[in-house]
């Protein structure tokens, strides 16, 4: 998705030593058929996870493909090499692209029956449209032939693998986007910590105290100056549709799609009531940014200008990194309750998963198993890359790393059990960019909520359609 790069490049910049360990750690790998899975897995040697010994080691080369740059790809080879050192016969070759040509040429290779063996993959915006059109392996049924625990993830990390009851990939990491605000403000504001049960609208009355025009008025002051704003309450992420927009249009009854991938809600009064209050944030309480003022995506939180952020648990480590210049104050909530009365968090996951046109499944299932293995999910959270879908390892080494307060960290493993739904439709990644599209439009004031959103429901639900 457009936005979830911009995204990440901005992360890459704020904490590019930990983006290099999750994309390391982060490689997916596609599945084969039944048919193909059921051989492998009954064929397959465990040599990484606790099968047969007895069985005959597993040789052969497969090819491995991520989205990423050429500083990640040299962190992945480390990984590979460790790989082939406890699996001699097997040859791992590495491939990969930056975000945009990664799909392009993927979804022509699976088209052609000639996708890498094993490959990255986003499991909230593509896995159900790869899983739907056959070109993926079933690592379900492998996990089961192997004696694979697949019970030892999260289950918000396992739905995310998942697709109509079976199992596509398995996950790398898992990773959520809470809201952190910057205490040194709330206090000179004379406001309180936003208490557990705070709504989107406790938020918005907290903003228009938080944010501050050159002369030091915020924005309740009728003196307030709005053309001279130098401290924001909230910044203005009205186009990342999963990783923002769509949690708050849950926490007010539906989502923006329905889950099964079928209809658009945008014009129901979750979507309505979502949008206007983003669009309210910029121009009619100006506590938000607009576009032109502070381009999309531009971490103004970690700059100390703004006052309420949505933070990813994997920028922990960039944030507590003296030398990228960070010097904030900061605690963290999970995302603010609309009428339903409930948080619902943005959970986030890379698969690997492997190719039904692999000729060669049980090397493809090994390098999978490794990947997403114990050993690779304690370096991601050690260097603060990431979360891991294994509870017992996020509680032994993310509490307990350096990086980030352990009560603020504490609230990212609370969020994972409050997941926003996701989804489950084969173009929900088409969708999403759409979504966020039109939404720009909205928030640069160049249309109407509601014309916009008519626009939006019209795109949608055609993408909807069009399987």
């Amino acid at each position: 998705m457009k936005n979830l790069k911009r995204f990440k490049i901005i992360s890459l910049v704020l904490c590019l030593t930990m983006l290099t360990v999750l994309f390391a750690a982060c490689g997916s790998s596609q599945t084969s058929d039944s048919g193909t899975s059921a051989a492998a897995g009954t064929n397959a040697a465990s040599t990484t996870s606790g099968g047969d010994s007895a069985k005959a080691p597993v040789t052969g080369e497969i090819k491995y493909n991520f989205w990423g740059n050429a500083d990640q790809a040299k962190a992945i080879q480390t990984q590979i090499d460790s790989f082939t050192a406890k699996n001699p016969g097997i040859k791992v070759n590495l491939d990969f692209a930056d975000w945009g040509n990664y799909w392009t040429k993927l979804a022509t290779q699976s088209a052609a029956g000639s996708a890498p063996d094993v490959f990255a993959m986003s499991t909230t915006l593509y896995l159900a449209d790869y899983a739907n059109k056959g070109y993926l392996v079933d690592v379900g049924e492998l996990a089961g032939k192997d004696n694979f625990d697949l019970n030892k993830y999260y289950k918000s990390a396992l739905d995310l693998s998942s697709y109509n009851g079976k199992v596509y990939g398995l996950p790398q990491d898992i990773n959520t986007i809470i809201l952190a605000y910057n205490t040194h403000m709330f206090e000179k504001a004379g406001l309180s910590a936003p208490a557990a049960d705070a709504t989107w609208d406790d938020i918005m009355a907290m903003a228009k105290k938080l944010t501050l025009d050159k002369n030091g008025k915020n924005a309740e002051d009728p003196a307030f100056d709005s053309k001279n704003i130098v401290q924001w309450g909230l910044a203005n992420y009205s186009t990342w549709i999963d990783g923002f927009v769509d949690p708050i249009a849950n926490s007010y009854g539906e989502g923006l799609v329905s889950l099964d991938g079928s209809k658009s809600n945008l014009l129901g009064d979750s979507s309505k009531r979502t949008f206007q209050y983003l669009y309210d944030a910029i121009w009619k309480y100006h506590v938000a940014p607009d576009f032109d003022t502070v381009p999309a995506w531009t971490d103004i939180f970690a700059q100390g200008k703004c006052a309420i952020y949505p933070l990813a648990s994997y920028l922990l480590y960039g944030y507590a990194d003296e030398s990228k210049g960070i010097n904030i104050n900061y605690d963290v909530m999970q995302m603010p309750k609309g009428t339903t009365g409930k948080n619902f968090n943005p959970v986030q996951s890379k698969g690997i998963c492997i190719s039904p046109s692999s000729k060669n499944i049980p090397a493809a299932w090994e390098f999978t198993k490794f990947i997403a293995s114990e050993e690779n999910y304690k370096s991601v959270v050690s260097s603060g890359a990431g979360l891991s879908p294994i509870d017992s390892i996020n509680k032994e080494l993310f509490l307990t790393a350096k990086f980030g307060p352990k009560n603020t960290k504490q609230v990212y493993l609370d969020a994972l059990q409050n997941p926003c739904p996701l989804w489950q439709t084969v173009r929900a990644g088409d969708a999403n960019t759409k979504i966020g599209e039109i939404s720009e439009y909205i928030m640069k004031n160049k249309v109407s909520v509601d014309e916009g959103l008519k626009k939006m429901d019209e795109a949608v639900q055609q993408i909807l359609d069009d399987k």
